[in-house]
């Protein structure tokens, strides 16, 4: 049985009882191998090993270098693991809130099929004031080498009767998403301390910092898998997250095996066991704990190199939805990037990795970055009204739709009518691309559309310069503290609401998780209720098939 049925990578066999804890031989091989044999080695893709230069103290690896080190890693993994990590629903490595399906991102594959690409930043500006509770910043790439590699694709936006196709060979669509590796050979904060931990890794591991190593699955029948040797700093920096990630369970069972000293090793063999699972938490998960940091704590431990590539997070790539549009930002990939920062329970600063790497980043820096098809799209008939939930950062797809939509009334489609809710929490200091949104909100602009919705235009008693079709809601603004989210505002606005549902429209959410997604739903549910003359169970059902039929779409973080 157990030999059609293997064990992977440190279960245990339950009829071996639980003190079982031997490990399994681990999926990984690494072999230090000689500078001229690195310089003249050829791998099976023809590339020579000496393109991978000597590196000297004072250099890093580069963005190329550092992509090419992560996709290494993913074809050994793939070839090392007994189920191809491409067919699992998710990866490991930590999640810093952007807005993601880390899925997606999680197993790079870097090719034909899924390309990466060094590109780099144009501007990188506040969209929030300094006063804000929460930092912002629009970031521009420029995306034109990536249309020159060959991966420009035919994109459809809409339909009508100016036929609203995006012209051939546009990169990307308008709700797709892009990806990026937050290599740190550009960030100069995060330079130091990723080449720092790196090097405490080698030295645990009793590898020179300046070596050179190749990596290969240790299984049957993929040991001869010919990769290229590498330097081990850049493998390690390009490949493995040491300095923002927590590591898994399973980390501190392999480490407990590798501590010398006796106290560590049975403080770790307690983490990794049943009745230490709550302090395990509280140790690693709950305070964010990094390798380096853990390393820091158990100065004993010397995890192998090959064990350390088995169970050290991985770098993982994260997703931001495209603020810009294909139409009007030609070679341009707009990003609102909402910085993560947070205090652990023992109130140790923490930052989400990508973020904080795009932030930093000045016009002219190097950034790896591919296109993932998102989920959000443009209804196929320009004619379709919509109605758009949005807060905070979750405006970036809208921002897309609205430019693109511009493009396609330039070309002659007749656009039906856009209804958006944006909330944030100040008006003076976080209401992003608010000056874009009253230009798109004039009585002729974009949202207001070409095609007349009976029922849903502004009540002939709005105040002139009171808001029209971009409705915000804002939380803290209130003299009396009470509250004002996008959800009071679906329900004041509710008979326009539910004019433009009656009328066929397609409805957007994006946000943050939490409770946002869910009360937006209650609230349409109460406006189908009071204007629609439904009862609730009729609401719930009605809102139901849209969702069933791809008229009701969320994307939350």
């Amino acid at each position: 049985m157990r030999a059609k049925y293997p064990l992977r990578d440190g279960e245990r066999d339950p009829a071996d009882g639980e003190e079982a804890t031997a490990l399994e031989r681990c999926r990984y091989s690494v072999e230090v191998v000689d500078d001229a044999d690195a310089a003249d080695g050829v791998d099976k893709r023809g590339n020579k090993g000496k393109w991978w230069r000597k590196h000297v103290a004072s250099e890093m690896p580069t963005t190329p270098e550092l992509c090419a080190a992560a996709a290494l890693m993913d074809r050994v993994a793939r070839a090392a693991a007994r189920v191809d990590p491409r067919i699992l629903r998710r990866g490991g490595g930590g999640d810093d809130g952007a807005s993601t399906d880390d899925a997606r991102a999680s197993t790079r594959r870097f090719g034909p099929e899924n390309p990466c690409f060094e590109t780099t930043i144009l501007m990188n500006a506040p969209l929030t004031s300094k006063e804000s509770s929460h930092e912002v910043r629009h970031v521009v790439i420029d995306a034109s080498g990536m249309g020159d590699a060959g991966t420009t694709t035919t994109t459809t936006t809409g339909g009508g009767e100016g036929g609203g196709r995006s012209p051939k060979g546009c990169l990307y669509s308008p709700g797709d998403s892009v990806a990026v590796l937050p290599t740190p050979g550009t960030s100069t904060g995060g330079q130091k301390a990723c080449a720092a931990a790196a090097e405490e890794l080698l030295r645990r591991a009793g590898v020179p910092s300046d070596a050179w190593i190749t990596v290969r699955p240790n299984v049957d029948g993929g040991g001869d898998a010919l990769e290229p040797a590498m330097p081990a700093m850049t493998l390690i920096m390009g490949a493995l997250d040491l300095t923002s990630a927590s590591p898994r369970r399973y980390f501190f069972e392999v480490a407990a095996h590798f501590a010398s000293d006796a106290a560590e090793k049975e403080r770790l063999t307690y983490f990794a066991s049943a009745e230490g699972r709550d302090d395990l938490y509280r140790y690693n998960e709950r305070e964010r704990r990094s390798v380096i940091e853990f390393l820091d704590d158990f100065k004993s431990v010397n995890l192998p190199l090959p064990w350390a590539f088995r169970v050290a997070p991985r770098l993982r790539a994260r997703l931001f939805s495209l603020s810009s549009s294909p139409s009007s930002h030609a070679n341009e990939l707009h990003c609102t990037v909402s910085l993560v920062k947070w205090k652990t329970h023992y109130g140790r600063a923490r930052e989400g990795l990508c973020s904080n790497y795009l932030a930093r980043l000045a016009p002219g820096a190097s950034v790896a970055t591919w296109i993932v098809p998102g989920t959000l799209r443009l209804p196929p008939d320009a004619s379709t009204p919509m109605i758009v939930v949005c807060t905070g950062s979750g405006v970036a797809p809208f921002r897309s739709f609205a430019h693109e939509r511009a493009a396609m009334r330039a070309r002659g489609d007749k656009l039906a009518p856009t209804l958006v809710f944006f909330g944030c929490r100040h008006r003076e200091h976080d209401c992003l691309y608010e000056r874009e949104w009253a230009v798109f909100d004039e009585p002729r602009g974009v949202l207001a559309g070409d095609v007349d919705v009976p029922g849903a235009a502004p009540p002939a008693d709005a105040p002139a310069d009171g808001p029209r079709w971009f409705v915000p809601a804002f939380s803290r603004d209130a003299p009396d503290g009470s509250k004002d989210y996008v959800t009071h505002r679906i329900i004041a606005h509710g008979a326009r609401v539910w004019a433009m549902i009656a009328a066929g429209a397609s409805v957007y959410v994006a946000g943050s998780t939490g409770r946002m997604p869910e009360d937006v739903s209650d609230a349409f549910e109460a406006v189908a209720v009071r204007h629609g003359g439904l009862d609730a169970a009729a609401a719930r059902a009605h809102f139901a098939r849209m969702d069933a039929t791809g008229k009701y779409s969320v994307e939350a973080w």
